[in-house]
């Protein structure tokens, strides 16, 4: 992943998150197709929400999505909504193949996982960067480099 980081305000940020979405029962619902019509969906979501698909991907019974978000956005929030209308869509389209494997409104399980996924030494060098390139910034100093003076040892006093 080259270095996409996302501007707001006074931030700046490369916040990832791994989102594995499990169907109900762990029914092996998805075809191709379903699967095709699913990437559409939560990328049309995330776009919404001013988050970028990065990857998705998926079995019969489970989806992987990475994408990147802002500090701002509510990842609980994001994340209902994301599988409220992703399965309103599916079952809307793929009414007559969903029939077989539930008889009730539903699609996702109701539990979730998620891994954030913050790039610490990315973000770092951008600000290096940034200062380099701007002659400087009030905050962003380099990091000390640890001095070569031996520590005090006990029962010896400190040089006044």
């Amino acid at each position: 992943m080259k270095n996409d980081f996302v501007s707001k305000g006074r931030s700046v940020s490369d916040l990832k998150v791994h989102l594995v979405l499990v169907t109900k029962y762990r029914r092996k619902a998805f075809t191709s197709v379903m699967l095709d019509r699913l990437n559409a969906v939560m990328q049309e979501l995330l776009e919404k929400w001013d988050c970028k698909l990065v990857e998705f991907n998926g079995e019969e019974d489970h989806v992987h999505l990475l994408f990147q978000y802002h500090p701002d956005v509510e990842l609980s929030k994001l994340v209902n909504n994301l599988k409220s209308v992703s399965s309103r869509k599916l079952r809307q389209e793929f009414a007559e193949h969903l029939e077989s494997f539930y008889w009730k409104d539903v699609f996702w399980s109701g539990s979730y996982q998620e891994r954030q996924r913050a790039e610490g030494r990315r973000q770092k060098e951008y600000c290096f960067l940034h200062s380099a390139t701007t002659g400087g910034s009030k905050g962003l100093r380099p990091p000390l480099k640890r001095s070569s003076v031996a520590p005090i040892k006990e029962g010896s006093e400190s040089p006044s």
